[in-house]
C-alpha cells in the first residue's frame, strides 16, 4: 500500500512538474 501511494505521488509530481513547463512555454510564447 506504501509502494502504492509513492507511486500515485511521484506520478502526481510528474505531472504537475510537465503542467507547469507546459504553462511556462505558453506565456514565454504570449509575451
Amino acid at each position: 500500500m506504501l509502494e502504492q501511494e509513492w507511486k500515485l505521488s511521484s506520478t502526481t509530481m510528474t505531472t504537475l512538474h510537465f503542467a507547469i513547463i507546459t504553462v511556462n512555454m505558453i506565456l514565454s510564447h504570449h509575451i
